[in-house]
């Protein structure tokens, strides 16, 4: 084989491999429940499975007041407040 043809298919299989990779984490990088640190009783985000869990948070009077910096749940989850 000529060196350009064995360039292009370790190219091509560099690709296919990275592209399964990423394909495999997408669960793991893109759900998330952060909270932002603006309320005085800031919020917790737990996970269990694909449900997150939602507790604490800041309630000045009858209204309980979450905050986060990035909020995320994966396709079929959920996210559940812990009232």
């Amino acid at each position: 084989m000529s060196g350009v043809t064995q360039n292009c298919q370790r190219w091509c299989s560099r690709f296919v491999v990275a592209t399964v990779l990423i394909a495999s984490l997408q669960d793991r990088v893109f759900a998330q429940i952060t909270p932002d640190g603006s309320l005085p009783n800031n919020s917790t985000g737990t996970k269990n499975g694909n449900i997150f869990n939602i507790t604490g948070g800041t309630q000045p009077r009858s209204n309980l007041f979450y905050s986060f910096g990035e909020f995320s749940v994966l396709n079929k989850g959920a996210a559940l407040e812990d009232v």
